[in-house]
């Protein structure tokens, strides 16, 4: 290191990407969206509505 410079080796080879994976992630991502289905059947939705504070939210002064 001189002067404050790093100097950064590159890789020698590089790799080929691999795409064989996407289809199982496909099938994977179907398997997640299944079980989060079967569960809300089981115990319910997790969305809630939002809660109304009304007009005055905020308006309070700190003093």
């Amino acid at each position: 290191m001189k002067n404050g410079t790093h100097k950064i080796k590159a890789p020698k080879k590089v790799k080929p990407i691999d795409n064989s994976h996407k289809s199982s992630e496909k099938e994977n991502n179907s398997i997640f969206w299944d079980k989060v289905h079967e569960q809300e059947r089981q115990y319910g939705s997790v969305d809630t509505p939002e809660y109304c504070w009304g007009p005055d939210v905020g308006a309070e002064v700190i003093k």
